[in-house]
């Protein structure tokens, strides 16, 4: 079963400074490491476990992030398949309505809630995607997006693609 994101969810609790997960439609969400925003993730199912990271522009700090259709991209020149929700239905942003190129999320939360006690780790090798832009581990401010990810700087061998822990 599937969800498709059409709504705006807990704005200010980014903006407050919030790192806690977000419970939205059924789905467990966290911000984006390095208060990067959601257009930096590059696979479809890891914009589906966040928010944006954006603490220092309101109109899109805490937005769900809302992938696009496979084959589809939001900005086809640099590929991006994840943006906020208020972007995609043009309420901040460039004011286009992208509604028509939303992809689906599967609403299975693959996150635990706060009150739920953190999974055992993630055993190294399975499915992680790397910090966006290029940042490392030491900028994920929560246990729950470390587990998610792997280490992004490329400039290094020594971390790159190293797991979060």
């Amino acid at each position: 079963m599937v969800h498709r994101f059409t709504s705006v969810a807990f704005r200010l609790a980014a903006v407050w400074g919030c790192s806690a997960a977000f419970e939205v439609s059924g789905q467990t969400r966290i911000p984006v490491p390095g208060g990067a925003g959601c257009y930096s993730i590059t696979d479809r199912e890891a914009c589906c476990l966040h928010t944006d990271g954006r603490i220092e522009d309101a109109s899109y700090a805490g937005q769900d992030c809302v992938p696009s259709k496979p084959d589809v991209f939001f900005n086809v020149e640099h590929q991006v398949v994840c943006q906020p929700s208020c972007f995609v239905d043009g309420s901040c942003g460039d004011g286009v309505d992208y509604s028509a190129q939303v992809g689906e999320c599967a609403v299975e939360p693959a996150l635990p809630s706060p009150a739920t006690p953190a999974p055992p780790p993630i055993p190294p090798g399975s499915a992680r995607t790397p910090v966006p832009l290029g940042a490392g581990c030491n900028t994920i401010i929560d246990r729950e997006s470390c587990c998610l990810h792997t280490d992004g700087r490329i400039e290094d061998a020594s971390y790159a693609g190293q797991d979060c822990v």
